[in-house]
Formats: C-alpha cells, structure tokens, sequence
C-alpha cells in the first residue's frame, strides 16, 4: 500500500498525509472505483496485482502453510507491481 501512495502522490493524485487506502478495498471492484482514480498510468495492470497480492495476502497470513510455489508467485507478483510503479514513477518525473 506505501508503494501504491507513493505511486498516487508522485502523480499528484492525491494530496496530503491524511489520504490513506487500506489494502481491503482491492477486494471490491466498487470499493476500487469508488476511493481510487479512475485514471492512472497502467490502471487496469496495477489494480489486478493489487488484487491478486491482496488474495494471496490472506492466504499466506492466515491458515495452514502453504506450498513454496503459492509463496513465490505472490513474491513475483509484488515484484511485477514494484516494477511497474517504479517505471512509471519515473516517467512521471521526466515530465
């Protein structure tokens, strides 16, 4: 979620330290469209990892241990959206 703030202030999206997300809204599309930009660079691309590592967030935090695989491709999901982030981060600093 930091890394998604950063992300919507470096865009100037939001503004100021009061605007904060939970990570449960990526599991409501409404709740989605309801507190977050309808526009951004890479939406649609950001939002399904943000879900998807929310998925797996309660999965992995909670319950019997879960197999290396499921482990790994919620690390290699984080590193996808961290790597999208950052290249539009700068991007958006280019302009």
């Amino acid at each position: 979620m930091e890394l998604f703030s950063i992300f919507l202030h470096t865009l100037h999206l939001i503004e100021g330290s009061g605007d904060q997300y939970d990570h449960r809204i990526f599991k409501s599309k409404s709740l989605i469209d309801s507190r977050l930009p309808l526009n951004f660079p890479s939406r649609n691309q950001i939002l399904k990892l943000m879900e998807e590592i929310e998925n797996e967030r309660i999965a992995l935090c909670y319950g019997s241990r879960k197999t290396k695989e499921r482990i790994e491709r919620a690390i290699l999901a984080f590193q996808e959206l961290k790597k999208i982030i950052e290249k539009e981060i700068e991007n958006a600093k280019k302009k």
